[in-house]
């Protein structure tokens, strides 16, 4: 079976910095953050992007109970300041959308919405989530990502819808 993605190295080294949007939810009740790390990849013979968030994240709630996200990413120098804002402020406090001045566009076949004006969308349905243990990691990476113990889950989402704009 022939698996083909478009523009994954291009997505890669935007999650490696500034980063992606991550958005899960439906409606009024939905939240996006910024995700930094990631993989565009295969598992288990499908397409799949794997996202980390964190337990202290307003945005894993929504995860747990829609098992649906997108991933909108503006590559090159597109919509870093909202990005930057996206990842330094909680959903809990309030409508990140709006105060980053995000505009939404439909998925096509998840109920999260995506961010308008990036060049490459996902839409995934969530296969498993993974929990991260302290004793998974070697000491240097607990002492950089991990001194707080908020720890990650991995959540891998099948690519139901890919593309470009």
């Amino acid at each position: 079976m022939a698996i083909q993605f478009n523009n994954t190295d291009a997505v890669l080294k935007q999650l490696a910095g500034p980063g992606a949007f991550l958005t899960t939810g439906k409606g009024n009740n939905s939240n996006v953050m910024t995700v930094g790390w990631g993989f565009v990849g295969v598992m288990w013979y499908r397409r799949v992007v794997i996202v980390p968030v964190r337990e202290s994240r307003y945005t894993k709630r929504l995860l747990d109970e829609n098992k649906e996200f997108c991933v909108s990413v503006p590559l090159g120098d597109t919509l870093k300041k909202e990005l930057a804002y996206c990842g330094s402020h909680s959903g809990r406090d309030g409508n990140k959308f709006n105060a980053a001045g995000l505009k939404t566009i439909p998925a096509s076949l998840v109920g999260a919405p995506l961010i308008d004006g990036c060049s490459k969308y996902y839409e995934c349905k969530l296969l498993c989530k993974l929990p991260l243990d302290k004793s998974m990691f070697p000491d240097e990476i607990n002492e950089y990502a991990y001194k707080t113990n908020d720890l990650h889950t991995l959540y891998l989402g099948e690519i139901v819808a890919e593309y470009d704009k």
